[in-house]
């Protein structure tokens, strides 16, 4: 598809969101952060929004769910490193996943063109858990 537009977070950072970005739009997304922190997209039913500079998931929600209205689907946070071809699903998703929810998942994750297209037709999928609070 191509550029979808630009919200402002309650700090003020813009945040330019990308809707099935193109190769020249990858590139762009990839300059714009850190390869080891990597992409920062949601994948809204079967959607990809990536956005650019690599804002929190719970930081570009709000606004990016304010310009999708009545999107259809599940929202799966992800984080994208395309030098190591790479995705992870991000610790928004709470406890222990059960095998067959990993695997629905990844299908769900490989279905999606502009991923495939990007990191080609195996990327490694991670699950990242959430972090225990210290004592």
């Amino acid at each position: 598809m191509a550029y979808f537009g630009s919200v402002r977070l309650p700090d003020g950072t813009i945040v330019e969101l990308f809707r099935e970005p193109d190769r020249r739009e990858w590139r762009e997304l990839e300059g714009a952060v850190d390869p080891v922190d990597g992409v920062r997209a949601f994948l809204v039913g079967d959607a990809l929004y990536a956005w650019a500079p690599a804002a929190l998931h719970r930081d570009v929600e709000p606004a990016l769910r304010k310009r999708l209205r009545g999107a259809r689907g599940s929202w799966l946070p992800l984080c994208i490193r395309p030098a190591v071809a790479t995705v992870t699903v991000t610790t928004s998703l709470r406890g222990a996943l059960p095998p067959s929810e990993r695997a629905r998942i990844e299908r769900r994750v490989l279905r999606n063109r502009t991923l495939r297209m990007r990191l080609g037709d195996r990327p490694a999928i991670l699950f990242a858990g959430e972090l225990a609070v210290a004592a």
